[in-house]
């Protein structure tokens, strides 16, 4: 199997504020550097721009949760050719760093720093996570040659690390507004997910939803107000169980 080095990459045609983040990075003069921009942007692909225009360097990119480490990380590489089987990832049962790119956690990372001396370039995404208990790894930074901070939180992290800035100067800065008035923020996707309710609870739910269903028609032909109000009462009903069910709370502990 290729590893990503060989491979034949295809990157989108960036935005204007892509463009413009990488271009500021690249120009940087220390290349150790923040890019501030929202959620939707699309910094994890101005990251991966960012390694392909240097050469594809061998890179350490530090995420916070695992969940980021398949999306969006994975998720785009495999889009634009890097296939996820020649990605190396570390932390908790997993060890296994490769080159040229390998994911990594905050914590795991924290527990053994001298990962960093592996590669020529760190990309911390969530960087305000270096003020939480992590600010120790931007000193095991300064002799990396490439270090990328990405956000879309600076200034509160600024206020309690000052030492962030200082490390990693801020070389772009898009506002949600500014992207948003550019139409250049992702679009928002919204996926239904269903449950099942528990049998006493559905039984309710449709002797519910009949009370309702005839609420209505008895206000539809009276035209009144008290058939409006009752059908009102009824969905109020139907909302609050609903919302209380206890497969919904699983479902979405699970999901977070």
């Amino acid at each position: 199997m290729n590893s990503p080095s060989e491979y034949v990459l295809n990157f989108p045609t960036m935005n204007e504020i892509q463009n413009m983040a990488i271009t500021n990075f690249l120009a940087s003069p220390t290349r150790h550097a923040s890019i501030v921009a929202p959620v939707g942007i699309g910094k994890t692909l101005v990251a991966l721009s960012i390694w392909e225009r240097l050469g594809r360097p061998n890179t350490l990119v530090v995420v916070p949760r695992i969940v980021l480490i398949q999306n969006p990380w994975l998720k785009e590489m495999e889009k634009v050719g890097i296939s996820p089987e020649t990605v190396g990832q570390y932390y908790s049962e997993l060890k296994t760093p490769k080159h040229p790119i390998t994911l990594t956690l905050y914590q795991s990372l924290s527990a053994n720093p001298l990962l960093i001396r592996d590669f020529d370039m760190v990309i911390f995404d969530e960087e305000q996570f270096l003020t939480q208990g992590y600010a120790d790894l931007l000193d095991k930074t300064t002799t990396t040659r490439y270090v990328l901070g990405m956000t879309g939180t600076l200034a509160e992290a600024a206020r309690k690390n000052p030492r962030l800035t200082q490390a990693l100067p801020v070389v772009f800065e898009s506002s949600i507004a500014e992207a948003r008035d550019r139409n250049m923020l992702a679009q928002a996707e919204i996926i239904p997910v269903y449950v099942d309710l528990p049998r006493d609870e559905k039984l309710e739910y449709l002797r519910l939803m009949a009370a309702y269903n005839n609420a209505r028609r008895m206000a539809f032909r009276a035209r009144g107000r008290y058939g409006q109000t009752a059908a009102h009462i009824v969905k109020q009903k139907i909302n609050q169980l609903l919302s209380n069910t206890a497969p919904k709370m699983a479902k979405t502990l699970e999901i977070i």
